[in-house]
């Protein structure tokens, strides 16, 4: 690649993530410039970053296709490898509009009546901009480097994707410690706010401005729950969920707890050998590691082999053409197996991020089948923390569907309510839901006669997880050994294929 030829497509990619980044900065300032009666004017105003930065990523969509296209019909594969990342950077740049879709939406919902006891204090700025901005780097550095070897592009696929590991890592320690924060002073009866503001004081960038928003929301007298709701990237959803929980019902302080321990219990076993994380970390790091040789190969030394062969005049054993036939297919095919390859790597960082935020704050409907069976655990605890407070199990039934993260857990949960509230079995009711099954419903039974159900509830909770953990650890022990199984069955297969002719070319010379 000349020189000139590599500026002009540094060119045509540094534009539009030039437009995307003063977009990002134009919307992340005005936030700041709210006042009690000037929101839905700052919502207006986010509307041209919209389209400017949706007008951009559809362009950069269209463009990329067209001459990915046109460049494939005229045989310039690597022109059009370069326009098919460039088609990939512009669905990257849409996808990266919807914070934008998120900061308008926050300053629409908010009424124009609320006031600030400190309207100065900054505005936080969204961490999303960041990953995304990197996300987007990664893909920019990673298409550069597949042009100048394999082994950067290697390089550079594992980088940008293990750096972002380490930052949820950070993320997810930094929140656990925020938690024990908030449990301490709850428990001891400090001054939340204070304690919120001195935590701030010890930390600093968009992460320092949201807790000093925090202590503002705290000092206007705002339950914990609703402030941490509207400061966003603090705490995890589910967290969030069982403090509203713990508001509403007057059971904070062991909510508080309860979240604390599960949150530090989450951090030891992350990445056990039998964790959902640590497969995936296997997954996405294994094969690239085996796929760098075997690429080499097939480029380097199988041209090579060809010609030995044919000036001996010598044919090549059976596994070994039928390897060459291989390497010759992915050769031919390789505008359709580098993209697959990069979203499978993708995907399973993206995986990755899910697990490593935790799967209880997804809220898709695509698995509300498996919430009812999955949740029962925290709403068992939910239920027993308040009937030892002495609610109603109506009250607390109602609080929980008022104030749980999933959608279809809360719709579940308030079909239950309505049903006790018109004088049905609440249990039986969260048996006909899924909640409970025939032996859970046995149990509570028993413990009702006795006077002893909040400890079933408990009960039931941690057989529930236990259940649960027992079953994630032995389907990621069967199926860790299918890809290296697999793997080492590819790699077994290329190197009898790669020894074979050596073996055959000096029987045939002696």
């Amino acid at each position: 690649m000349r020189f000139e030829e590599f500026i002009v497509i540094l060119a045509i990619f540094l534009i539009p993530l030039l437009v995307f980044g003063f977009c990002w900065w134009r919307a992340s300032l005005i936030p700041q410039q709210r006042t009690p009666h000037n929101t839905r004017f700052l919502a207006r105003k986010v509307t041209p970053l919209i389209v400017v930065n949706t007008g951009v990523a559809v362009c950069c969509t269209l463009i990329g296709s067209v001459m990915t296209i046109a460049l494939l019909a005229d045989g310039k594969e690597d022109g059009a490898i370069i326009f098919g990342v460039y088609t990939a950077f512009g669905i990257l740049l849409g996808v990266a509009t919807r914070p934008l879709f998120r900061i308008r939406a926050s300053l629409r919902t908010v009424s124009d009546e609320e006031d600030y006891s400190e309207p100065n204090v900054p505005r936080p700025v969204s961490e999303s901009f960041g990953v995304t901005c990197w996300w987007i780097v990664a893909v920019l550095v990673s298409a550069f480097a597949m042009f100048l070897g394999f082994g950067l592009f290697l390089v550079s696929a594992l980088l940008f994707g293990l750096i972002p590991l380490l930052f949820w890592q950070r993320r997810r320690a930094r929140e656990g410690q925020f938690l024990w924060l908030l449990a301490l002073s709850v428990r001891n009866n400090h001054d939340l706010a204070q304690e919120v503001e001195d935590h701030a004081a010890t930390w600093s960038g968009s992460y320092a401005a949201r807790l000093k928003q925090l202590a503002v929301y705290l000092k206007a007298g705002r339950p914990l729950g609703l402030a941490l709701e509207r400061v966003p990237g603090l705490l995890p959803c589910w967290v969030i969920a069982s403090i509203k929980i713990g508001d509403e019902t007057g059971t904070l302080s062991e909510a508080l707890n309860e979240c604390a321990t599960t949150q530090l219990n989450w951090m030891k076993e992350r990445f056990r050998t039998g964790s959902i994380g640590s497969l995936l970390i296997y997954l996405a790091c294994y094969p690239w590691v085996i796929i760098g040789p075997i690429a080499f190969m097939t480029y380097f030394i199988v041209p090579k082999m060809k010609a030995i062969f044919h000036g001996f005049g010598t044919e090549m054993p059976g596994i070994t053409e039928g390897f060459l036939s291989f390497s010759d297919h992915v050769v031919r095919y390789s505008l359709l197996y580098l993209p697959l390859t990069v979203a499978s790597f993708i995907g399973v960082l993206m995986l990755l991020r899910f697990d490593h935020s935790g799967w209880r704050n997804v809220r898709t409907r695509l698995f509300r089948r498996f919430y009812s069976r999955y949740d029962s655990s925290p709403i068992m605890r939910h239920l027993a923390r308040m009937i030892e407070k002495g609610k109603t199990l109506p009250d607390s039934l109602l609080a929980i569907a008022n104030c749980y993260h999933r959608p279809t857990v809360a719709e579940s949960i308030a079909e239950v309510y309505v049903d006790t509230e018109s004088g049905g079995d609440c249990w039986k009711a969260l048996w006909k839901q899924g909640f409970l099954s025939r032996r859970d419903l046995a149990l509570i039974e028993a413990a009702q006669r006795v006077g002893n159900l909040p400890w079933a509830l408990r009960e039931i909770a941690d057989v529930r997880e236990k259940r649960y953990i027992f079953r994630v650890d032995t389907l990621v022990q069967l199926f860790r050994p299918v890809p290296i199984i697999a793997i080492g069955l590819f790699v077994g297969w290329v190197c009898i294929a790669m020894f074979m002719p050596v073996v055959k070319l000096v029987n045939d010379l002696s």
